[in-house]
């Protein structure tokens, strides 16, 4: 077992957090906490302690808009706050609360945290109806001056109403920087046409499911049954032919690893990649996804104003 798998385990049950004394008793001396810190596998909060970075970005700084005024953005120690947009369709009400509009806050997410956290904002606002990609789009057009709209710009157009969580739309997100062509929600039947499985992802051009665990899924009495449950549901997966990848919430900052697993994943496809390609295409047919060259949507990716 290498320095990596040890470390993983030990960060999983102890919720992502290790010392120098405990990282000995796994043989990783003080060389090896400095290589996997320049490594980006851990980081060093104080002397003696580590975590493991968390691939959802900075969630500590809270940011808020004014509603009126000119005066220039300020910040605060653990909060931003904006200068007003200067639009009426800005702001709209929550429960008589004044909020920022979906739509604006998706784009305004993208641009203060960056891509990673972004996508997971627009998949969300998507899937549960709050905006539209060309709402999302829209904004984008009045902000095309603004440092840091090209990966605005990419968010909006890669977004999905698919991705059920967080995890699934950063997991989907590297799986396409990896190079992979992706099928989000993928049904499994067997060979009677009758229903296995609805997975996260399937990557049609090896075969290979990908499926994003949750860190506590699997615990307590109740855990143990779903593990067993899931247990025969891979089986029922890989005996169709599939090879079948999970990852977890750590593995999403790692491409190398996340790239490992399929790979892996992919020696144990036993199912043409005709049998495949047409399993794909019925499933577009199913659900109108339509393909934008990397991903298969179910709706079709909006032109964006440069």
């Amino acid at each position: 077992m290498d320095d990596i798998q040890r470390l993983d385990g030990f960060l999983d049950a102890h919720d992502g957090v290790i010392t120098a004394s405990e990282a000995a008793r796994l043989g990783l001396g003080a060389p090896d906490l400095r290589r996997l810190t320049r490594s980006g596998s851990l980081r060093r909060v104080v002397r003696g302690a580590y975590l493991r970075p968390d691939p959802a970005g900075d969630l500590r700084r809270v940011h808020v808009t004014r509603r009126t005024g000119t005066a220039a953005t300020r910040s605060h120690e653990t909060f931003t706050v904006h200068r007003c947009p200067g639009v009426p369709d800005a702001f709209g009400s929550v429960s008589g609360q004044a909020v920022v509009a979906p739509g604006l806050a998706v784009v305004g997410t993208a641009l203060e945290a960056g891509v990673r956290a972004g996508i997971g904002v627009a998949d969300a606002a998507l899937r549960l109806g709050l905006a539209t990609r060309e709402e999302m789009g829209a904004w984008l057009g009045r902000m095309r001056h603004t440092p840091g709209v090209t990966g605005a710009r990419f968010v909006v157009d890669r977004a999905s109403p698919t991705a059920e969580s967080a995890a699934e739309s950063r997991a989907r997100l590297e799986l396409l920087a990896l190079g992979y062509r992706v099928v989000p929600q993928f049904t499994v039947l067997d060979e009677g046409g009758r229903f296995v499985a609805r997975v996260d992802f399937l990557l049609p051009d090896l075969g290979v499911v990908v499926e994003v665990d949750g860190q506590v899924k699997y615990a307590g009495a109740q855990g143990r049954q779903a593990l067993v449950r899931e247990k025969r549901r891979e089986d029922a997966i890989r005996a169709l032919g599939y090879g079948v990848a999970r990852l977890v919430w750590a593995d999403l900052a790692r491409p190398e690893r996340i790239r490992a697993l399929v790979e892996q994943a992919r020696l144990g496809v036993c199912r043409s990649a005709e049998r495949i390609a047409a399993e794909v295409r019925q499933h577009g047919d199913r659900t109108g996804a339509t393909w934008d060259g990397q991903v298969l949507h179910p709706c079709a990716p909006v032109a964006l104003v440069s």
